[in-house]
């Protein structure tokens, strides 16, 4: 497991706890410490994967299809890439 993955689990556990809101990459990086722009680049493959969507740089908000409680941490290794 590298930095990327976790960086990756806890934005989208960030994500899950508001649902409805909107976060910026400055958000989550003040809750999981890399730069806020390490957080966009983590982030971007796995939008691409529709785990979320990326409303351009302004932030990020889960995608209407994605449950929290049914996406796999497998998925999320796996839009690392």
């Amino acid at each position: 497991m590298n930095s990327e993955f976790t960086i990756a689990v806890h934005s989208l556990v960030f994500l899950a706890y508001q649902p409805d809101s909107m976060a910026t990459s400055e958000e989550i990086a003040c809750s999981v410490n890399p730069h806020p722009s390490r957080v966009y680049k983590v982030m971007e493959p796995s939008a691409q994967r529709r785990l979320r969507d990326d409303q351009g740089r302004v932030g990020w908000l889960l995608s209407a299809e994605c449950s929290p409680d049914e996406v796999t941490l497998a998925e999320i290794y796996t839009g690392l890439r």
